[in-house]
């Protein structure tokens, strides 16, 4: 019988503390196998340093424009930022840009910012994708080319349900949804090492029994390599960065590292793999 093959990849790594606890803890004791890191947060280099000794794990770039503080001076990004440095958060920043109140050359200069962090943490990016899937908006996904230029990776995390979002924050026409879709899948197809043929878009975080949402979705892969996102992480009292769903966070650790998920992996012939290009 064929085996699926499963990614499953914790998303904000670097972004606090607790989070890093907790994606660390679904690694060692569980079943996440990629991680994508956030160059703005406070915990980078200690996700850095703990990534220099797991080098079968993927590695991605988790792009940020929406939340914390920037890479950049924030007045060298002044469109991004509120009057204390912070970004614009997810509604306003997306707001603004439809109502074209983001400058174009500072999410660019900033987002080559945070990729040069990675670089410099020598963290070899096998994987692109977004806080927010801020990517998938037309407006992103035509200034990202250059960004990504040079970069090895080997698929860049398209959301189709970024559109949904987007509905509901005013109107957009058909041409706009056609091209929001479009913009990505182009960045798609020239990506000659597209390794993932099915991304699971639901989140863990939204759903009260977190295992068997999971658990359903395990039992209906057939073949093909299956990305599924989630956000572990340990409940954390301060929330400076005010997320939404804090404690969903560690909810969503047991369930990543619940002794009975990786039995049901098997008996659903589905292999967790690992990054070889080390």
């Amino acid at each position: 019988m064929e085996y699926s093959r499963l990614i499953i990849n914790a998303d904000d790594f670097g972004l606090t503390g607790p989070i890093n606890r907790g994606i660390i803890e679904t690694i060692e004791n569980g079943i996440v196998n990629s991680v994508s890191l956030i160059a703005t947060g406070t915990e980078l280099d200690s996700a850095c340093d703990y990534l220099r000794f797991k080098k079968n794990l993927f590695k991605g770039w988790h792009m940020n424009l929406t939340t914390g503080r920037p890479v950049l001076d924030p007045q060298k990004v002044g469109t991004l930022t509120d009057r204390n440095g912070f970004f614009l958060g997810k509604t306003r920043f997306i707001l603004n840009v439809g109502a074209g109140l983001v400058d174009a050359d500072e999410c660019r200069k900033e987002l080559l910012a945070q990729r040069d962090q990675l670089l410099e943490n020598n963290i070899r990016i096998t994987h692109v994708d977004s806080h927010h899937d801020i990517h998938c908006l037309r407006f992103i996904a035509n200034i990202i080319k250059p960004v990504l230029k040079d970069l090895n990776y080997r698929y860049i995390r398209f959301h189709k349900s970024q559109i949904k979002f987007l509905r509901n924050f005013g109107p957009l026409s058909l041409i706009d949804k056609i091209l929001i879709r479009q913009s990505v899948k182009r960045l798609l197809y020239q990506n000659q090492k597209n390794l993932i043929d099915f991304i699971w878009f639901r989140e863990l975080y939204q759903y009260k029994n977190k295992l068997k949402v999971l658990k359903s979705y395990i039992s209906g892969m057939r073949g093909g390599v299956h990305l599924v996102l989630c956000h572990p992480g340990y409940y954390d009292e301060s929330n400076k960065l005010k997320l939404k769903y804090n404690k969903q966070r560690q909810e969503e650790m047991k369930v990543l590292c619940n002794p009975d998920i990786l039995l049901f992996l098997k008996q659903h012939h589905i292999k967790l793999i690992f990054n070889n290009d080390n």
